[in-house]
């Protein structure tokens, strides 16, 4: 928590919303935006928002030093109502998982991304100890659960005294070794089914993590291949993977990507991952992987096929209606 108030000065706020507003990299319309503001302060950026045509403004901040200030001059507002002020630290966990349907969180994090369509998109930008210390801190702050996918049997030795589930990528999901040595930590081993592959060879890859006694096993469903560029979720062979007796995982963001679709880099159609994710959800599978950014335009990767973040909890919500309207 702070323990003294910090003055937001004028011209550096003007600077923010041109960034904001006019560089090439954002061109976010503040109209009708919702906007998150932490350590709020007295609210000088929150209130601009507002005076610039946001939708919503969240306050969030806990010091008792400039609360009161923060509270009068939203006051000042007048009948203006469309805002709220959360009086806690932007750093517990409980601000961010407050929702009204309970998911178990499993968060995914990529520290080398080694399947690119070309050497000139992003891969990995820092080292392996770094991403470890990364991850290392994010699971003690957050207190949650953390997956990350593995392309080398060396890279599991690294990871498996703090990852919590091995994720194998879809093109590697026939590598034995790689599987194996998942397998042998014991831990949970997500497989993601390759585009290439059937529904029934799965039940191979099955095999060998319970050739290696482990049975912390999920299966992830992110479509199939049938021509260039373009992925088709087969359904029926979802529903008869569940006949394997391990839980099956659909990925709602993965599935719509355009494979290669960009020439240097892939593709998406975000606006297939609501149908596909309640079709899904109408199997009553066990859970969804879903990549989700403020604004996917500048994610450094699978940005055309990621969800918005504050698009979210709609969908969660839904999921959550067809699920339980299928028991």
């Amino acid at each position: 928590p702070r323990t003294e108030k910090h003055a937001f000065r004028d011209e550096t706020k003007e600077s923010i919303f041109n960034i904001i507003e006019h560089t090439n990299k954002f061109k976010i319309n503040l109209n009708k935006s919702n906007i998150l503001d932490l350590f709020s302060g007295v609210g000088s950026f929150g209130i601009e928002c507002l005076s610039r045509g946001a939708n919503y403004v969240v306050f969030v901040e806990n010091y008792f030093g400039v609360l009161p200030i923060l509270k009068k001059n939203l006051i000042s507002l007048g009948s203006l109502k469309n805002y709220k002020v959360i009086e806690k630290d932007v750093y517990d966990k409980s601000l961010f998982i407050k929702f009204d349907n309970k998911f178990n969180l499993i968060f995914k994090c990529s520290f080398d991304k080694a399947n690119r369509s070309s050497d000139k998109t992003v891969r990995s930008k820092i080292s392996l100890d770094k991403s470890i210390d990364i991850l290392k801190n994010l699971k003690k702050d957050l207190d949650i659960h953390i997956t990350t996918d593995v392309h080398e049997t060396s890279q599991i030795d690294y990871l498996s005294d703090f990852i919590d589930v091995f994720q194998i990528p879809a093109f590697l999901c026939r590598q034995t070794d790689l599987i194996k040595a998942a397998a042998q930590t014991k831990k949970i081993v997500n497989v993601k089914k390759g585009q290439f592959l059937s529904h029934k060879e799965v039940e191979n890859i099955i095999l060998k993590i319970e050739n290696e006694n482990n049975r912390k096993i999920l299966i992830t469903e992110r479509g199939n291949s049938f021509g260039y560029n373009y992925l088709i979720n087969d359904f029926k062979g979802v529903y008869f993977m569940k006949s394997f007796g391990y839980p099956i995982i659909f990925d709602a963001t993965h599935s719509v990507q355009l494979p290669g679709g960009m020439g240097l880099k892939s593709g998406g159609a975000r606006q297939y991952v609501m149908p596909l994710a309640k079709s899904a959800a109408s199997l009553r599978l066990a859970g969804f992987f879903v990549e989700t950014h403020p604004n996917p335009e500048i994610a450094l990767s699978d940005g055309p096929n990621m969800m918005y973040l504050h698009k979210m909890p709609k969908l969660l919500s839904d999921i959550n209606k067809i699920n339980k309207a299928a028991k």
